[in-house]
C-alpha cells in the first residue's frame, strides 16, 4: 500500500487548483466513480483481481490500483491481494512487463479464484487524459459495461506523477512488502496469504492456510492447485533428506491436482503441473495424457509442450520430442528452458552441432543455468573439445558450488586428459556433495588403478558396486584393476570372476570378453581363453587384438 505520509501528500496535490488542466473529473474522483457508478453494482463479496493498470510511470499504475482496490474493498468486494502477481505470471509464464491481454487478464484472475477481472488504462490526450477500466466476468469472458472518463490533465495530477516518480509514494511492485492481511475471514483471504508464504518458500505455512481455504470453500479449485504447488515444494526440499518422503509429498501433490481438475475440468495449468509431476513419478503415458489436455484447452501453453516434448524424449520418439519443444520457442522465443531440453534430445540423438547451438541460446537467455552449462561442458567433451569442456563445467560449478554431477564431469575431463590429481580431487569433491553417487567411486577407482594404487582402486569400485550391484562397467574395472596386479594366481582368479558378471550383467561387452580370455591365457587356461576371444569377435569381427591373440592360442594348441 502507498504510505499514509505519502498519501498526505499526494492529496494535497490533488486538492490543488487545476490551472491549465482543462475539463473533466480529478483522478481521485475517477477512481471513486468508476467504483460506486461501474463495479460497485457487483453482488457484495464478488472477488475481483486487478492485474494491470497502464500508464506513463510504473508509481502512477501502483497508485491507481491501490486506490481502486480500497475503494472496491470499501463496498465490500473482495480484492485478490496483487503482491501474489509475480508467482502467479510466472506460473502462467507470462511476463512482468507490457500490456496484459484480455486472455492473460482472464487466466490470472482464474489462478487467483476471482470472479471479475480488472485491466485499465490511462491515456494522454493533451488537456485531459481518457481513464478507461475493462472488467470482464471470469467464468463466461463476457464484459461489465465501464464508462470512460475523462480526467483532468491539470497541475494536481502532473504533480502526483513527479511526487510518485521521486519516489515521494514508493510504488508496491507486486511482490512487494512480506505483510499479510490482518484479518481473514473468507477462503480468498486464506488463499492469498498462502500464495503469498508460497511465494517466499514457507511451504508448510501455506499449507496451513490453504487447508482452511478448503474448510471454507471445498470447491475452490484453485486452493487445491496452490496446495499441490507447496506439497511439491516442500518435496523438492525434503528430496535431499529422505527421498521416500519426497515421493510421498508428490502422491499428495498429484492428488490436489486431480481434485483441483474434477472441480474445473478446464483448468489447464492444474493438467500442466500433474503431466510434469507423473514425468517425475515414471508415469509416462498419465505425463503425456495430461500435457495433451493442457494443449487441448489451452494451445498457446508453451510449458504443455516442453513437458510434453520431456516426456516423448524419455519414451524414445525423439522426433516427436524435438517438434514440441519447437513449438514451445515458436511460442516463446525467450523460454531458455524450451532450448535448453531440444538440445537435450538432440545430444541424445548425436546431433551434437545442434546441440551445442540451442545450449548457446539457452545461456544467452539466462547466463546463470547451470545445467545448461553442464550439459555443453558434456557435449563438448564428447567432441573432444576438452578445454572448452573444462570451462564450461567450471561455470556450472561457480554457479552452482553443489552441483555433484557437474564436478564428477569435469573429473572425466581430467581423466580423459590424464590430470590424474585434478581428476581425484573432482571426484572426490563429487563423492562428498553425494556419497551415494557410484559412477564417481568408480572413476575416482579408474584414476587410481591408472596411478598405480591398485588398493585404493578396488576399495573404490567395490562401493561403486555396493552402491550399483547392476553396473557391469565397474565389476569390469575391478577386474582390470585384478589383472593388473596379478602377482598371485588369486589376483587373476578374482579378475576372472568380476569379468564374469561383468558378462552376466552385460553379454554384448565385448572388452570383458577379451579381458577375461587374456586372464584364461595366463593361468594357462587356453580352451577357455580361446573361446573368450571368439566371442569377442562374435561381437565385434573387426578387432585386430582379438584375431591376433586367437590365431596365437590355436598355433600354440597345435
Amino acid at each position: 500500500m502507498v504510505p499514509a505520509a505519502a498519501m498526505i501528500f499526494i492529496a494535497t496535490f490533488l486538492s490543488c487548483a487545476t490551472a491549465g488542466g482543462g475539463s473533466g473529473l480529478s483522478l481521485q474522483e475517477a477512481i471513486g466513480r468508476t467504483a460506486e457508478n461501474a463495479l460497485g453494482n457487483l453482488p457484495p463479496g464478488t472477488r475481483v483481481a486487478i492485474v494491470a493498470f497502464e500508464t506513463e510511470s510504473a508509481g502512477l499504475s501502483e497508485f491507481i490500483m491501490d486506490e481502486l482496490a480500497n475503494a472496491l474493498m470499501g463496498l465490500g468486494i473482495e480484492v485478490a491481494d496483487r503482491r501474489n502477481l509475480g508467482l502467479v505470471m510466472r506460473e502462467l509464464e507470462l511476463s512482468l512487463d507490457g500490456s496484459v491481454s484480455d486472455e492473460s487478464a482472464l487466466s490470472i484472475g482464474m489462478m487467483q479464484a476471482a470472479q471479475v477481472v480488472i485491466t485499465g488504462q490511462l491515456l494522454n490526450m493533451g488537456n485531459a487524459r481518457r481513464f478507461i477500466v475493462k472488467a470482464i466476468h471470469v467464468e463466461t469472458a463476457t464484459g461489465v459495461h465501464v464508462p470512460n472518463l475523462d480526467v483532468r490533465n491539470d497541475r494536481a495530477l502532473r504533480n502526483t506523477v513527479a511526487a510518485l516518480d521521486r519516489g515521494a509514494a514508493t510504488a508496491r511492485t507486486p511482490e512487494g512488502d512480506a505483510g499479510e492481511p490482518t484479518v481473514l475471514r473468507t477462503a480468498g483471504a486464506f488463499l492469498d496469504r498462502g500464495i503469498l508464504f508460497s511465494g517466499r518458500g514457507e511451504f508448510e505455512i501455506a499449507i496451513m492456510d490453504f487447508d482452511e481455504a478448503i474448510r471454507l470453500d471445498p470447491n475452490l479449485a484453485q486452493a487445491y492447485f496452490w496446495r499441490a504447488y507447496a506439497h511439491r515444494g516442500v518435496g523438492i526440499g525434503d528430496f535431499i533428506l529422505d527421498f521416500n518422503f519426497d515421493q510421498e509429498r508428490l502422491d499428495l501433490a498429484i492428488a490436489d491436482l486431480t481434485e483441483a481438475i474434477r472441480l474445473n475440468p478446464d483448468f489447464w495449468r492444474a493438467h500442466g503441473s500433474r503431466a510434469g509431476m507423473h514425468l517425475e513419478r515414471g508415469n509416462f503415458d498419465q505425463a503425456l495424457a495430461d500435457s495433451m489436455q493442457a494443449i487441448r484447452i489451452n494451445p498457446n501453453f508453451a510449458n504443455g509442450y516442453i513437458t510434453r516434448g520431456n516426456v516423448r524424449h524419455t519414451m524414445g520418439n525423439h522426433d516427436l520430442a524435438i517438434a514440441d519443444f519447437t513449438q514451445a520457442i515458436r511460442l516463446d522465443p525467450n523460454l531458455a528452458t524450451a532450448f535448453f531440453n531440444r538440445s537435450n534430445v538432440r545430444r541424445t540423438m548425436g546431433n551434437h552441432d545442434l546441440a551445442i547451438a540451442d545450449y548457446t541460446e539457452a545461456i544467452r537467455l539466462d547466463p546463470n543455468f547451470a545445467d545448461a552449462f553442464l550439459n555443453r561442458g558434456n557435449v563438448r567433451r564428447t567432441m573432444g573439445n576438452h578445454d572448452l569442456a573444462i570451462a564450461d563445467l567450471t561455470q556450472a560449478i561457480r554457479l552452482d558450488p553443489n552441483s555433484a554431477p557437474a564436478f564428477h564431469n569435469r573429473g572425466i575431463v581430467h581423466r580423459d586428459m590424464w590430470n590424474h590429481d585434478l581428476a581425484l580431487a573432482d571426484f572426490t569433491q563429487a563423492i562428498r556433495l553425494d556419497p551415494n553417487l557410484a559412477p564417481s567411486f568408480h572413476n575416482r577407482g579408474i584414476v587410481h588403478g591408472n596411478m598405480g594404487n591398485y588398493n585404493l582402486a578396488i576399495a573404490d569400485l567395490t562401493q561403486a558396486i555396493r552402491l550399483d550391484p547392476n553396473s557391469a562397467g565397474a565389476f569390469f574395472s575391478r577386474g582390470t584393476v585384478h589383472a593388473w596386479v596379478r602377482n598371485r594366481d588369486r589376483d587373476l582368479s578374482l579378475a576372472i570372476a568380476d569379468f564374469t558378471q561383468a558378462i552376466r550383467l552385460d553379454p554384448n561387452l565385448a572388452t570383458a570378453f577379451f579381458n577375461r580370455g587374456f586372464a584364461h591365457a595366463e593361468m594357462g587356461n587356453y580352451n577357455l581363453a580361446i573361446a573368450d576371444f571368439e566371442a569377442m569377435l562374435r561381437i565385434d569381427p573387426n578387432d585386430a587384438d582379438a584375431r591376433q591373440m586367437l590365431e596365437l592360442l590355436q598355433a600354440h594348441l597345435e
